[in-house]
């Protein structure tokens, strides 16, 4: 493999590695987000989506 195929398969793992964590975090921030909801009684709505 060249170098430049090598350096580019390098970085499309680092891609697809910045995307699965930032999916896990997006799931996690949502998933306290509901639970802050639930436990508020309607006192403060939080913030819930994940799209920045």
């Amino acid at each position: 493999m060249s170098k430049s195929a090598d350096k580019t398969e390098k970085q499309a793992e680092m891609l697809r590695h910045n995307l699965v964590l930032r999916k896990k975090q997006i799931e996690e921030r949502n998933k306290l987000a509901a639970e802050k909801k639930k436990n508020s009684d309607g006192k403060e709505l939080a913030q819930t989506g994940g799209v920045d």
